[in-house]
């Protein structure tokens, strides 16, 4: 999703556009699940006071960089802090503050740093935690410059996880049992031609004999 949505966000920082109101709810998909920006409603130009709500602190509490709860001047990092927001609740399903109110949770973007990651998604590769870190920064200054960046190094991570990934435990083998085999049965011995049989051959354990008598036991 961050790889779709990226190079938009990046040509948008480009014309010195800043979204300022980044969430899951303002990115929508079309019938073929592909990813686009929406809601451009409060955009605000780079450097400018210029916005559709004036001047005033806009945005949704739970993606809200610091500087822009401050009221203070925006570029296009914040609208990366609020994507590290959004892959942080990606991958964890809940958004990493939580408050009673909205002010209790702009205090806390303000304040605290970024809960670890990796305290909800172990499994996840350890990586992920400093990419949140450098999205979420308190200081806008340590962030990506832009969102390829970001993105780049979310990718590396992922690569180099799939690599270096343990082979997978072999299986025991199974060791077959060994095969019983029964004894091979000796063939009783043909009894001596009698007077009465003229033996022709010998095929297999028996005989082949040319004589006409029902009672001659050589067949």
């Amino acid at each position: 999703i961050l790889a779709h949505i990226g190079p938009a966000l990046d040509e948008a920082h480009r014309r010195g556009v800043i979204h300022r109101d980044l969430k899951p709810g303002n990115i929508l998909f079309d019938q073929h699940n592909m990813p686009y920006i929406s809601d451009f409603g409060i955009a605000k130009l780079a450097g400018t006071q210029t916005s559709v709500t004036g001047s005033a602190i806009v945005g949704t509490p739970a993606y809200m960089c610091p500087e822009q709860a401050q009221g203070e001047e925006l570029d296009g990092r914040a609208d990366i802090y609020a994507l590290g927001v959004i892959l942080f609740e990606m991958l964890t399903g809940r958004q990493p503050y939580e408050g009673d109110t909205p002010m209790s949770v702009v205090v806390k973007h303000i304040t605290e740093p970024p809960p670890h990651i990796l305290d909800f998604r172990p499994d996840l590769p350890p990586a992920i935690e400093t990419i949140i870190e450098k999205a979420m920064a308190k200081r806008k200054e340590e962030r990506y410059t832009n969102v390829a960046e970001m993105v780049e190094t979310l990718q590396a991570i992922y690569t180099s996880a799939t690599l270096v990934a343990p082979a997978p435990r072999a299986t025991e083998r199974t060791v077959p049992a060994p095969v019983k085999t029964l004894p091979t049965r000796r063939q009783p011995a043909a009894p001596p031609p009698s007077a009465a049989t003229r033996p022709v051959s010998a095929v297999g354990h028996g005989w082949v004999c040319s004589c006409s008598l029902s009672s001659c036991a050589a067949s």
